[in-house]
């Protein structure tokens, strides 16, 4: 499956960007094009990328997206991560970059509960 990237907004500005599927070098080059244009469109929204879904994410796929977080955080844009998985978090720290501090504790998307992309402005795109 490829990755698919589906973003939302809800009624403060912020936004919401679900990805799922396979992460791959290919789509990462992607991925960071859209956020990058996604923080311009919208300098003062908080933007939270939310991992629940991410199946898998090849080698090459998880250094560049540790890149991308890294890009987003020293461009100053207002970034935080949503259900990141023990093993990304890992990897995030053996690029001497600790995502804790972004982490969203209690952001939760799951199938029973209506969530942030299934309410509002739902856009989707596969790559």
């Amino acid at each position: 499956m490829s990755l698919q990237i589906r973003t939302a907004s809800n009624s403060l500005g912020n936004l919401f960007v679900l990805l799922e599927g396979e992460l791959e070098i290919e789509s990462c080059i992607i991925l960071k094009k859209q956020l990058i244009m996604l923080a311009k469109k919208n300098p003062c929204s908080i933007i939270t990328l939310d991992f629940q879904r991410l199946e898998f994410v090849g080698a090459s796929g998880i250094g560049h997206l540790v890149e991308i977080v890294q890009h987003l955080v020293t461009s100053h844009v207002h970034i935080k991560i949503a259900n990141l998985r023990a093993e990304f978090i890992r990897v995030f720290k053996l690029y001497n970059f600790d995502p804790c501090h972004l982490l969203v504790d209690d952001f939760k998307l799951d199938s029973e509960q209506e969530t942030p992309v299934g309410r509002s402005n739902r856009k989707s795109s596969e790559i």
